[in-house]
């Protein structure tokens, strides 16, 4: 073959590669500029929380529903974290929108952005409904979104990626309880020794059998204030449920005003290592020591996990 057909066979060469690889470009390259955000909105007006009904999220088959009742929010029929929707309500109106990174349908799929891959984000007022589509993430504050109902995507600025989460249990209330410091007059402390905290005439004593002892009202105010109020992280699994029942190392710290107990608390200190056995996928705990509670004036209670730092003020007094 001669120089000259080799060079027209090159040539028509390249303009079928440039054909063949320019749709791949487009969507692969072009599609996924990220620009910078700016200060827009996917809605008209910002959604007023005090007027939200309810919130669905769904990945996949997984779905999770939020709604406002009388008597406070409830995630699945359960108490919810009205702050954690609060949260949610104000990430979503604080997102800012970027340029427009694709208009095909196509390419959805690209960004998470298709009702397969995506979460879908779907808030309920009493004038209107919002519904969006969050997808996966660009950079470490930023992620693609889409308008359900729309083909266009945009690049999102903000913290409501992180937010969008279907574990009913980063939902739900995880307070323990909480108390009026002022009205705790009496603690009991009942394990492998026993001993009760009392408060005769304004001075806190500790008393263990016959013997009183007086106590600094700085010490005693570290080990209160962990019940005004105590939450949890999270929520005990089925394995830790079990070890939790079994297990005969539990204490009891019950709490009084004057006769009457407003506080009766059943507590398991989880070891480093059996908590390591124990830890369930989605746990957040990175501090090794766990202590389980339930309870017991809760009908029905769930045993509430509750990191070893968050409640050092009991360990502190029990080793002074």
């Amino acid at each position: 073959m001669s120089p000259k057909n080799l060079k027209i066979l090159a040539v028509i060469f390249l303009i079928l590669l440039a054909i063949t690889v320019y749709p791949v470009f487009k969507t692969e390259v072009v599609d996924v500029i990220k620009p910078v955000p700016q200060n827009v909105s996917l809605f008209n007006e910002r959604i007023n929380f005090d007027e939200v009904s309810s919130v669905q999220i769904s990945n996949g088959d997984q779905k999770i529903d939020i709604r406002r009742h009388d008597d406070g929010w409830k995630v699945n029929d359960k108490d919810a974290d009205e702050e954690e929707v609060k949260n949610l309500i104000n990430d979503l109106n604080d997102m800012t929108i970027g340029d427009q990174v694709s208009k095909n349908e196509e390419n959805q799929p690209n960004f998470g952005v298709d009702n397969e891959r995506g979460s879908i984000l779907k808030v309920t007022s009493q004038h209107d409904e919002y519904e969006i589509v969050v997808g996966n993430k660009a950079t470490s504050d930023t992620f693609y979104v889409r308008k359900t109902g729309s083909n266009e995507v945009y690049l999102a600025k903000g913290s409501l990626k992180q937010k969008v989460s279907t574990n009913e249990a980063s939902w739900r209330d995880k307070v323990i309880v909480s108390l009026n410091k002022e009205d705790i007059t009496k603690i009991e402390y009942l394990g492998t020794t026993r001993f009760s905290l009392e408060k005769n005439d304004g001075k806190w004593q500790y008393v263990r059998s016959n013997r009183r002892e007086d106590l600094e009202e700085e010490d005693v105010n570290k080990f209160i204030n962990l019940f005004s109020p105590l939450s949890a992280y999270n929520f005990a699994n089925d394995t830790e449920v079990t070890t939790f029942n079994s297990s005969r190392g539990k204490i009891t710290i019950k709490i009084f005003k004057d006769a009457d107990t407003i506080s009766d608390l059943l507590v398991l200190e989880q070891r480093d290592e059996e908590a390591d056995e124990t830890k369930d996928a989605e746990s957040t705990d990175t501090s090794g020591g766990t202590y389980m509670i339930k309870n017991m004036m809760l009908e029905g209670s769930d045993i509430y996990k509750v990191h070893s730092y968050d409640i050092s003020g009991l360990t502190e007094f029990l080793n002074k």
